[in-house]
Parts: C-alpha cells; sequence; structure tokens
C-alpha cells in the first residue's frame, strides 16, 4: 500500500496535537528529495543522519495530506554518514539552479561542494555560517546528504533526550488520569 523510502533522517521535531504526541521527520534520499513525514512513536536508535528504510502512506487529514511513516528500520542497503564541521564563507546559485558552497574546514582545509537546494537545510545564508555537512562513502564515490546549521545539529543531537522524555511522559499519562491527576 504504501512507498517504501531510503534515505538518511535529517531532521527531528516533536509535535503535540491536542493529547497525542507525533514525531515530524526530514528524510533526505540519495536522489536529493526531501521527504516530510511523521511517526508516532520513534524508534530508540534513530537519531540525526540514520540511515533509514521507511514504508510511508498518504493520509488525509484536517489541514491536508500528510506521509505517516507506518514502519521504519536501519537500512541495510545505505552508507553510514561521517560528520564533517565547515564554516561556510561563500554561497552563490549556479545557472543549473544548483547551489555551490565554498569555505573551510574546521580541521584545516578548504571546501567547494556543488550541491542541489533540498540538501541545504540551513535556516539563513548569511556567511560566514559554521555547519555540519553530513557525508557518505561508499565504493571510492562521496556523497553528502545534508548540510544543517551546527546549532540545528546540536538541537537535533538533544531531541532524541527529549523525545525520550516524552515517550516516558506519554506512558505515564493513563496511570496519572486514572488517579485523577491531569
Amino acid at each position: 500500500m504504501g512507498r517504501e523510502i531510503l534515505g538518511y533522517l535529517v531532521g527531528l521535531q516533536p509535535l503535540l496535537r491536542g493529547r497525542i504526541t507525533f514525531i515530524r521527520l526530514i528524510i533526505s534520499t540519495p536522489g536529493g528529495e526531501l521527504l516530510d513525514a511523521v511517526i508516532h512513536e520513534p524508534p530508540d536508535w534513530l537519531g540525526v543522519a540514520s540511515p533509514v528504510a521507511c514504508l510511508v502512506d498518504k493520509i488525509d487529514s484536517e489541514g491536508g495530506s500528510i506521509d505517516l511513516v507506518t514502519d521504519i528500520r536501519p537500512s541495510t542497503t545505505l552508507p553510514e554518514t561521517t560528520i564533517e564541521y565547515v564554516i561556510i564563507e561563500r554561497f552563490e546559485t549556479a545557472s543549473s539552479g544548483h547551489v555551490v558552497l565554498e569555505g573551510h574546514k574546521q580541521g584545516g582545509g578548504f571546501f567547494s561542494y556543488l550541491l542541489s537546494p533540498p540538501k541545504i537545510l540551513l535556516e539563513k545564508r548569511e556567511t560566514p555560517v559554521r555547519a555540519v555537512v553530513l557525508r557518505t562513502h561508499q565504493r571510492g564515490t562521496e556523497g553528502i546528504v545534508g548540510v544543517i546549521s551546527q546549532t540545528s545539529f546540536q538541537v537535533l543531537k538533544r531531541a532524541k533526550e527529549l523525545l525520550k522524555l516524552l515517550k516516558e511522559q506519554e506512558q505515564q499519562r493513563p496511570e496519572l488520569e486514572f488517579l485523577g491527576a491531569d
């Protein structure tokens, strides 16, 4: 019924709808597509830059249709990601519509990347900007999954801790309602 998506988790955000907690996932596919979907209960292993395989169903809601993740597991076919800290000093849009990012790596050395716009997940493009490049390496070929700000990267890492806390609170809610503490 649903479609299977392979990609890397590049965004994670808790959403509260009434008394129900959803988690918004942003997944970057190897082809450069960004999938914005929701899941009820993300697995404990899921974190930023995780390679995933998921089954997604499109469902209708009050605000339009949304993609609902009905099954998610670690991908066995996608390579793992590595994290590279950079300082972007220049953004330029090429005639092809791609974006050229240039700057230097925090460990030393310079870089110049040509990327499709969906892979650049930066809130603002004022330079210089500290960013994290999520890279893959497979069979001698390097790829870039996404570019996010260092601040967003740290928030995403902390979001996993917040999700665990929300999950614990959700599990305690029926007990609290029964005791009349709500």
